[in-house]
């Protein structure tokens, strides 16, 4: 039987891959089967390994090596983020396709504004539970 630890980190490792593969999923459906876009950019390259591992290290953040861990992943992300948002061969072919979705279906901006607010849900979500872990370890 599994312990109270280890069935928590399973948990987690599973929400974090079921959040990866919506993310894959919403991202291949937004950018027409598989063009790099937005919502593939915010979930990350390697979102399938990326987002379970993350989670599994939000499982347990009581220790030092776990919270760093933790921003660590954290900041691979958002360098992600960042190589997004300033490469300009990437924003071109965005701006191209969404060029294209706007001519055809007005509706097309609501994945943007969707895939942004999936993200910023898990972001909160992981963020909570790193201040929480904060606390806790500051209460005496």
């Amino acid at each position: 039987m599994l312990s109270t630890m280890k069935s928590k980190r399973v948990k987690f490792g599973l929400l974090g891959l079921i959040y990866g593969v919506i993310f894959w999923a919403w991202a291949a459906l937004g950018s027409g089967g598989g063009h790099y876009n937005l919502p593939l950019a915010l979930a990350t390259p390697i979102g399938f390994v990326f987002w379970p591992v993350l989670w599994i290290v939000a499982a347990d953040l009581h220790s030092t090596r776990s919270r760093v861990a933790f921003l660590v992943l954290l900041a691979c992300d958002y360098a992600s983020l960042a190589y997004y948002l300033l490469s300009p061969d990437i924003r071109s072919s965005d701006a191209y396709w969404y060029g294209i979705a706007a001519r055809n279906e007005s509706s097309y901006v609501l994945f943007p504004v969707i895939s942004i607010a999936m993200y910023g849900a898990g972001q909160m979500f992981l963020w909570r539970l790193f201040i929480k872990a904060l606390h806790r370890r500051n209460v005496p």
